[in-house]
């Protein structure tokens, strides 16, 4: 669970090739510079970055339009900021409580010396259209599979 704390430095290097496989572009260094770690302390952090600069879309196009759409409504409950100027990429609440920003979220079980369990779920909201949820679910399992980025 430490590269949801503060490694953002590590996925250029560490997803890169996957990433390109699946005919997807990382993130420039514009948007990597843009990118900030937070950490409250206790073992708690977080990565964000500035979801104006989406030159490289991280998740389906289908997805991000209809984040993009429901942006308006989300920031009535939320500053500006919150809704238009930070968006979290990962995050942990330690010990072993992590969030990605495809909906992921995830818990990580010791198992013992160099072994580890982690549970996964995607969560999707309940009123989104079924195209994104499918979209939603096709990007966990490309992320998060055998033959996926991480």
């Amino acid at each position: 669970a430490d590269n949801f704390v503060g490694d953002l430095y590590h996925a250029p290097y560490s997803h890169g090739s996957a990433v390109k496989v699946q005919g997807r572009t990382a993130a420039s260094n514009q948007r990597r510079a843009a990118s900030m770690q937070v950490s409250p302390g206790g073992g708690h952090g977080m990565g964000v970055h500035r979801p104006d600069l989406d030159e490289s879309r991280a998740l389906p196009a289908v997805v991000e339009d209809y984040i993009r759409a429901t942006r308006p409504e989300v920031a009535q409950h939320l500053s500006y900021d919150q809704a238009y100027r930070v968006a979290p990429i990962h995050s942990t609440v330690f010990p072993n409580f992590s969030f990605l920003n495809n909906g992921t979220m995830r818990v990580w079980h010791p198992k013992g010396p160099e072994k580890m369990e982690v549970w996964a779920w995607v969560v999707v909201e309940k009123d989104a259209p079924p195209e994104v949820k499918r979209a939603m679910l096709r990007n966990a399992q490309y992320n998060f599979s055998v033959s996926g980025v991480f």
